[in-house]
This record gives C-alpha cells, structure tokens and sequence, in this order.
C-alpha cells in the first residue's frame, strides 16, 4: 500500500473522529497503531509465503518418520474362532447356531469345559436361558416373536475390558441390523473370580425352542456382520 493511501485513510479517520469526543492521547495512540499495522502489510504479504513453505516443509518431515505410516504398523487383533460352552443350554438350538456359524465360514468350537482354551486369540460365549420375566425377554422381528439376546458380563473379571470390547460390538451390530434384538450389556458381580467369561443371555425359561431358533438366526447374522469386521 502507497503512503499516500496510508495518509488517506488516517485523514479520513481524524475526520470522523472529530465529532467524536476523545481524549487527545487516545487519538495518538490509535494513529501511530494505523500507520504501523499498514507499514507493515506489505512485509507481511511477503514474509507470509515463506513461512508457509516453511512449516509444510517441516509437516513433510515428521510424517515421513511417522511410525503411523510404517508398513509395519499395528493392526487391531483378529480373532481364531468363537469358543461355545453351553453344556445346560438346549441342544438343538446350540447345534443349529454352531452349523450356521460353519456355513459362514466362522470357526467355531463347542467346548466342554469353561477353563479350556481361556486366551485372548478366541471369543468365548456362554449360552443359557434367562431368567427374568417374558415382558423384558421376548420380542417381535419381522413379524416373528423369538427370545431376545442380553450380553452379561463379570465386573471381577480380569478379562473384563476384553469381554466388554466384543459385548458392546455385538449390541452395537445387532441395534444396527435388527432393533430391539439386544437387551444391552449387563455388568453384573460375583464377588469372585468365576469361570464365565461373556454370557449369552437368549429369551427366557419358559421361551419355545421355535422362538430360541429364530433369535439364533438372526444372531449368526449379528455375528457373521461382525466378524467380517
């Protein structure tokens, strides 16, 4: 900007001030502050530029040392196959989601004992029946009723952080896929350590094998979504 503009706009502005009562010292203060800010403008229309390429340059080399882009970075764990103990859940409904789980291509392992093959390398359910009332564990999906699924989690556990990660993604997945499938995730206290690990709460005691069917399929559904994930 030319001086002659500068002179300019601070006439113009003593102008408009004139009418304005102010203290003198005010006024000297504000155009020594005008004359500086545009005195200045054009140095800094040129300094900006050089500043730029200068950060960008710098943004350049620290993400080339990023460990964020190394091609050996961290991937999230994936897990081998879904570990199914259900000794006193119904037989027939477990088989039925074991062999759409296979069809899938999900591996999946019925084991007997609770303890076995407790690692953080496989997901391990526990199915059972609920025991509260059919008003909070039935439901109606596409025209079907079928037991609702709640997930139960220990809060003494160890684990408990691992199991909730899964808990809370298979709700989430369900919510998204069929609405009011899931009851939610339910902490729930012992007081000791216990074997279970994530419980799989699926209707109630009074619930038809007919109705537990119809939860499963859906449920493989849930799980299939997920572990494609």
């Amino acid at each position: 900007m030319r001086k002659s503009d500068d002179k300019e706009i601070i006439a113009q502005l003593k102008q408009d001030m004139s009418n304005i009562p102010i203290r003198e010292s005010f006024k000297k203060e504000l155009e020594y502050s005008l004359v500086q800010r545009f005195t200045t403008k054009k140095k800094t229309l040129v300094l900006l530029p050089m500043a730029s390429a200068l950060v960008c340059f710098v943004v350049i080399i620290l993400l080339l040392n990023s460990p964020l882009i190394e091609n050996n970075a961290v991937e999230m764990p994936k897990y081998e196959s879904i570990l199914i103990h259900s000794s006193d859940f119904d037989v027939d409904v477990r088989q039925h989601l074991y062999s759409l789980l296979l069809e899938k291509g999900i591996p999946v392992v019925f084991v007997d004992e609770r303890n076995q093959s407790m690692t953080h390398e496989n997901v391990h359910f526990v199915l059972q029946r609920s025991t509260d009332s059919a008003r909070d564990t039935i439901t109606t999906i596409q025209s079907e009723e079928m037991g609702r699924i709640l997930f139960v989690l220990q809060g003494d556990s160890t684990d408990f952080e691992h199991d909730y990660e899964i808990a809370l993604t298979l709700h989430e997945q369900s919510e998204k896929l069929y609405p009011g499938l899931s009851r939610g995730v339910l902490e729930i206290s012992y007081g000791n350590e216990k074997d279970a690990r994530l419980l799989i709460e699926i209707g109630n005691r009074e619930s038809s094998e007919e109705e537990l069917m119809k939860t499963i399929e859906l449920f493989a559904h849930v799980i299939e979504s997920w572990w494609g994930e």
